[in-house]
């Protein structure tokens, strides 16, 4: 599709951002009765034609920086501006789905995640699932993947110029320069500035109903107020800024606003951007502050890099999950048998069973079938994370089996199974009330969520069947009849 095409505004709900989704999942209620008195009092924000502007950002928004495009190559440019174009044109970039206040909505924003191969991204309830930004040296790229490398070779500057932003500024705070004695603080900038993932945006403002900035009217709200979900604490936050056609007069110019965390007192600022601009929020600025997007004119890209929490959220984690919960499964004439029946070691397969199916299998296929035609990287991975899984099943069967013949231990094995499989039979039938909702059939087919995992009770590979209710029933009354003798 021509990005310069206008296509039709979805009939699925809009949400303003994931900053409105964000706050109203998680938002305490102190915060609710501060924003409301924020909104009471309209407290004033600054730009750059404003006097004491210079003078707020120093005092309170030190961490606060706008590099100008030209700083960066000509050739990065014409690289980063080919990429966005590319993934635009062949459909990588697109809006989500995402549920918020029980229903369906739509982000503004169309997004893609590009990262460090086996990197994902979780925000709003989605994981999203990264498109590989490094290949082999021997591998013919495609324009897609010459594309997602572009933006690798950005990370790779932003790495560098972030290092030095941050060890100038604790030159300048401290008088002194990071040498080799201080080896913990420039391992410390080192894990904060490595960043592994970046969201690519686009969105055409002429296209999207935007509501306006609800408490400093600042103008068009592109994404409200937030802080970046799911980073490493007192990491940095890097975006580049791309808007294609900003040469013609009769454009407003985007901007981002900056406030203090729930202050009143402290004026926000709110500072536009030219065109190849990059911008970044230092060091804890993320965690003490909250920033928003004031939509421009004209269409926009953005790709901004962060420091991603990966502990539980890349491929690597989830199979080596994967192993610990099989590694207890044996076979003896080939009938599998549990290895070990100890609590702690039943309870931990029975967290990673859910996990697989929730978090991981469930999350890839609902987000349709040109996602997962566009992530090759991951199919073979998911392939084989769905047979764990189904062995999991299996080895759920064997646990089941054990309480309903009463053996040893089958109390406390009924103990553990029955909130699992409550859970689990709540969790497939809210995904399942999710995917059949009326909304969908107005979206196009690719982008339908794939019902995945899912079968009939005809299916005789399957250890158990998809409605756990009636194994539910049979161990509760197991443990009825345990209790009561």
């Amino acid at each position: 599709m021509n990005p310069r095409m206008k296509r039709k505004i979805p009939r699925i709900p809009l949400v303003t951002s994931e900053g409105e989704v964000a706050g109203q999942l998680a938002l305490p209620i102190r915060k609710q009765k501060l924003l409301s008195a924020v909104k009471e009092t309209q407290v004033k924000f600054l730009s750059p034609v404003d006097t004491d502007y210079k003078a707020l950002v120093a005092e309170n928004y030190d961490n606060f920086v706008v590099q100008p495009g030209t700083e960066l190559s000509s050739e990065l440019h014409t690289r980063l501006q080919q990429g966005f174009e590319t993934l635009l044109t062949n459909g990588y970039l697109y809006q989500h789905r995402i549920r918020f206040r029980n229903k369906t909505v739509m982000t503004p924003v169309s997004r893609t995640l590009i990262g460090e191969p086996g990197m994902t991204y979780r925000y709003l309830n989605l994981r999203l699932f990264a498109l590989p930004w490094t290949f082999d040296d021997k591998k013919k790229l495609s324009d897609v993947e010459k594309a997602c490398n572009a933006f690798y070779e950005l990370n790779t500057y932003f790495k560098d110029h972030v290092n030095k932003l941050i060890t100038e500024k604790f030159a300048s705070s401290t008088g002194r320069k990071i040498d080799e004695t201080d080896d913990s603080l420039k391992t410390i900038i080192q894990r904060n500035t490595e960043f592994k993932a970046t969201i690519l945006n686009y969105m055409d403002p002429s296209e999207i109903r935007l509501k306006q900035e609800p408490y400093y009217n600042m103008g068009d709200i592109a994404v409200s107020w937030h802080k970046d979900e799911s980073l490493v604490d007192g990491s940095t936050v890097a975006v580049y800024n791309h808007v294609p056609m900003e040469a013609r007069q009769d454009c407003s110019k985007w901007k981002v606003g900056l406030k203090v965390a729930w202050d009143i007192t402290t004026p926000a600022v709110c500072t536009p951007l030219n065109n190849k601009d990059c911008y970044y929020m230092l060091d804890t600025m993320n965690d003490t502050h909250q920033h928003c997007v004031i939509a421009g004119t004209l269409p926009r890209y953005s790709s901004t890099h962060r420091v991603v929490e990966s502990s539980d959220s890349t491929l690597c984690y989830i199979q080596q999950r994967c192993q610990t919960a099989l590694d207890n499964i044996g076979y003896k004439d080939q009938i599998p048998y549990l290895k070990s029946l100890e609590t702690d070691v039943l309870q931990l397969i029975e967290e990673i069973h859910s996990e697989i199916e929730f978090e991981w299998l469930r999350q890839f296929w609902m987000q349709g079938t040109q996602h997962s035609q566009e992530r090759q990287y991951w199919l073979k991975p998911m392939e084989q994370l769905q047979e764990d899984w189904k062995t999991m099943e299996l080895m759920t069967k064997l646990m089941i089996d054990i309480v309903v013949k009463k053996k040893d231990q089958s109390h406390m094995i009924a103990k553990i199974l029955l909130p699992s499989l409550v859970e689990r039979n709540e969790l497939r039938n809210e995904w399942m009330n999710r995917y059949s909702e009326k909304e969908f059939y107005h979206i196009p087919e690719e982008h339908r969520p794939i019902y995945e995992p899912c079968w009939t009770d005809a299916n005789s590979e399957m250890p158990l069947p998809f409605d756990l209710s009636q194994h539910i029933d049979i161990i509760q009354e197991c443990m009825d009849t345990n209790d009561s003798q």
